[in-house]
């Protein structure tokens, strides 16, 4: 089964829209946080660990994507003998042979620059030398069915902390879908004037007022979403998630209130056009026409209105029903990844300490 099928079965279709490209991104970080969270704990270090061979035709290892080096070995045609590391700035004095501190095969040294890993002396055909290292799997595609460097077993966190990362993705799409939610415009009809009478000037039909909604997705100090997510505060993210979905709420009651304001005002407006036209005696006249053609509009005016609301109202259950469902899925996604990694580490060190860094991209 591809991680494809397993992400999907937790967080549904991403080929529409295709979010395959950020699942690969997400698996590859995966990778680096389910090492990082188990590679200090000794039943771990050695399954996650991987060696490498260099020589005359590789005699340099790359550590860009290495979280540790164990050790380095380097052979001297006759036994194997481990290298001490020693700072780069110093590699010059090591490798002058009229120097004090000139190493030879017989005492290697290794050194890191640039993260580039170099040993001395250089490596050949015949005199290699080999690095242990915990290096996570930088090359994982969603298509995949396994990851080197790292035990079967640990896929499924893997495969948890991808789902993750994308609910997080699609909380932030349909927020963004939220916001960006419009009311179509209609305008009000124009207000039309009548003869030299004396029944008093027509009132101007009500507006409807749009309703504004706003999320804070950033704090800081307004339960800023982000925030928590990054931290991986599961607790204090579900608040916050918590206080989204209340404010969505109120804003669906505001809409309709101000709907429900609206058609009362309407009808207010209503009956004052047909009280002058009651008190004009207009029925029948050239004026009375124009009146009754006004109330008309005003009429279409109130439908177009209400249909527009309901027609907003719609959109917006349905996007938020979504955004509900992802922030359920997001919660119970992390609190399924933080027990698959507490389940390996000893209970000592989760009393010390109890969360990894959930977002953490770096070295």
């Amino acid at each position: 089964m591809s991680f494809k099928t397993e992400i999907e079965a937790i967080v549904g279709d991403i080929d529409s829209p295709d979010y395959t490209t950020q699942a690969g991104l997400f698996l590859t970080e995966g990778v680096k946080f389910v090492t990082k969270a188990l590679m200090n704990i000794p039943e771990m270090m050695e399954r996650l660990t991987s060696t490498s061979t260099l020589n005359n035709s590789s005699p340099t290892l790359d550590t860009s994507n290495v979280l540790r080096v164990l050790s380095v070995i380097r052979n001297d045609s006759s036994r194997n003998r481990e290298a001490i590391r020693v700072p780069a700035s110093k590699k010059d004095d090591y490798l002058d042979t009229n120097s004090i501190y000139y190493t030879s095969k017989l005492d290697p040294k290794y050194y890191i620059e640039n993260d580039i890993l170099n040993v001395i002396p250089t490596p050949s055909a015949t005199e290699t030398a080999s690095v242990k290292k915990i290096e996570p799997d930088s090359n994982v595609a969603v298509t995949d069915i396994s990851i080197d460097n790292l035990p079967s077993e640990l896929e499924r966190g893997v495969v948890l902390y991808a789902s993750k990362e994308l609910l997080r993705l699609f909380l932030n799409s349909k927020n963004a879908t939220l916001v960006g939610l419009q009311l179509d415009d209609i305008s009000a009809p124009s207000v039309i004037s009548v003869g030299d009478i004396s029944i008093g000037n027509l009132p101007s039909p009500p507006a409807y007022n749009k309703v504004s909604l706003t999320l804070d997705y950033t704090g800081p100090g307004s339960l800023g979403v982000d925030d928590y997510l990054t931290e991986e505060d599961v607790e204090l993210a579900g608040i916050a998630l918590s206080k989204h979905q209340q404010a969505l709420s109120k804003h669906s009651n505001d809409i309709q209130d101000e709907l429900n304001e609206f058609n009362a005002q309407l009808a207010d407006f209503q009956a004052d056009v047909s009280k002058i036209v009651e008190q004009g005696g207009l029925d029948g006249q050239e004026e009375g026409l124009k009146i009754q053609n006004y109330q008309s509009q005003v009429e279409s005016y109130a439908q177009q209105v209400n249909e527009a609301v309901q027609k907003y109202q719609l959109s917006y259950q349905e996007v938020v029903q979504d955004y509900n469902w992802y922030a359920q899925q997001y919660q119970l996604c992390f609190q399924d990844l933080a027990t698959f990694i507490s389940q390996y580490i000893p209970t000592q060190t989760q009393e010390m300490s109890n969360e990894v860094a959930a977002n953490d991209r770096s070295n």
